[in-house]
């Protein structure tokens, strides 16, 4: 991760507008001006967080708050790149496309999630294009993020704490998705 005085004038400035907004008592309205300053922001991303990588989509740590209350993560999705339906392991997260498109279809789960089985029913599938933001709130946290277009897209999230593991759900035979806890990395 690069050290502050490293990161652009822009950057600085965006993680100065995250630490008040996580400052915030109530989760929904840390959310609310997390995106108000990802969309107000042109965010100048050091150009060696922007590489793809070739077996799967890049995920850079771009800034990790001091005390532990938010992380900032770069994601570079190569065309095909995607991940499996999973969760946040129940952290609100706010995401924002910054170059290219990116599909994510949102999931409800139809039945238990504490089960080694989960049913889900789409809900929409939206194409989300440069400036455009989400957010992920549990217990509406389950999706599935895909590059479909012949370019590769870059997303930056913004989580609560540092996202360091989740539940993905890969389908089997019955329609059903069986629930694996994944350990998540970062992208040399």
């Amino acid at each position: 991760m690069p050290h502050s005085a490293e990161l652009s004038a822009d950057v600085r400035t965006l993680i100065k507008r995250l630490d008040r907004a996580v400052s915030l008592v109530q989760p929904e309205t840390i959310c609310e001006e997390v995106k108000a300053s990802l969309i107000q922001l042109a965010v100048s991303i050091p150009a060696d967080f922007l590489k793809p990588a070739p077996e799967r989509y890049a995920r850079r740590l771009l800034h990790r708050c001091p005390d532990g209350s938010y992380s900032v993560m770069v994601m570079v999705w190569a065309p095909g790149q995607g991940t499996p339906i999973h969760d946040h392991a129940g952290k609100w997260c706010v995401e924002c496309v910054i170059e290219g498109q990116i599909e994510i279809t949102k999931y409800n789960p139809t039945s238990d999630t504490s089960a080694e089985t989960v049913r889900f029913e789409e809900v929409e599938t939206e194409i989300a294009s440069p400036g455009e933001v989400g957010i992920l709130f549990p217990p509406n946290e389950y999706h599935r993020i895909r590059n479909v277009s012949d370019t590769k897209a870059i997303t930056v999230h913004v989580y609560a704490g540092e996202m360091l593991w989740c539940h993905a759900f890969h389908p089997i035979e019955s329609g059903e998705h069986k629930k694996e806890r994944c350990d998540l990395s970062y992208t040399g």
